[in-house]
């Protein structure tokens, strides 16, 4: 008798348990039909198609430059445009980022139908003269633009360019040079400074000469102690009335400002 008892509760079990993995293998069914049915929904619904991609951040590239480097193609006519949902973001971003003047980006989908895109820009720092154009770089040498005219932007002169090409960095055949203008150029960035810094120039790697607002001629001397004399520069032009011109010899231990 206990043994009848005890298989008829064996068998309970068994039943119980086939019903109990019935209704999760149901469960899991009816949750991946569900599944695929919103992802269905949302790749191919024409609701989610791309009507509007917008652009904030931007302040030198247009918003049409950022946006034809997105590739991304809204609505336009009988075109649906693609679904912001089959659309790979960090694929948007890394088009992006082929922009010489874009630093950082984001793209950000908003629902149900728009793209949002952000950039922050480099900024450009100096402008080097290349035969009758004009190289903006920023303040590693980086190559933002080519320009037939000139920026308003500290030029830096002495330097013989051998390649120019946005989004790479500069060459230049006197590579020293090179070095040392941009050393120049970051310490007149971090004293901020280049707003009144017409030129650097390297041409001479003894005597940097800087173009101090069209009005003082700047002898650095050579490269020794450079970040310490362009601070120093700063406190003195400060005491050089506003309507006198001369030369003031930095390299100098007392820097002597003589009148033209």
């Amino acid at each position: 008798m206990k043994y009848t008892d005890r298989q008829i509760e064996l068998n309970k079990y068994r039943k119980e348990r086939k019903r109990k993995k019935a209704r999760t293998i149901f469960t899991i069914f009816v949750c991946l039909f569900l599944s695929v049915g919103i992802v269905v929904t949302l790749f191919f619904a024409p609701a989610f198609n791309l009507v509007e991609v917008y652009v904030v951040g931007n302040e030198r590239l247009s918003e049409g430059e950022i946006i034809a480097a997105s590739e991304l193609r809204a609505r336009a006519g009988e075109f649906r445009g693609d679904n912001i949902f089959s659309t790979g973001t960090q694929r948007v971003i890394s088009n992006i980022m082929t922009l010489p003047y874009v630093q950082e980006a984001n793209v950000r989908r908003v629902f149900p139908n728009r793209i949002r895109i952000w950039v922050r820009e480099k900024e450009p720092q100096a402008i080097i003269a290349y035969g009758e154009m004009f190289v903006v770089i920023d303040q590693t040498g980086l190559v933002l633009e080519v320009l037939q005219e000139q920026y308003n932007l500290p030029i830096i002169r002495g330097l013989n360019v051998d390649r120019a090409i946005p989004g790479e960095i500069l060459t230049a055949e006197n590579s020293t040079n090179m070095y040392v203008g941009l050393l120049t150029l970051n310490e007149i960035i971090a004293n901020q400074m280049q707003t009144n810094i017409i030129s650097i120039d390297v041409t001479n790697l003894t005597q940097i000469t800087l173009n101090y607002e069209n009005r003082i001629r700047v002898i650095m001397g050579d490269t020794n102690n450079l970040a310490y004399r362009i601070m120093f520069l700063q406190n003195i032009v400060e005491t050089i009335p506003s309507h006198e011109h001369g030369t003031l010899d930095m390299s100098l231990e007392n820097p002597p400002f003589t009148n033209d």
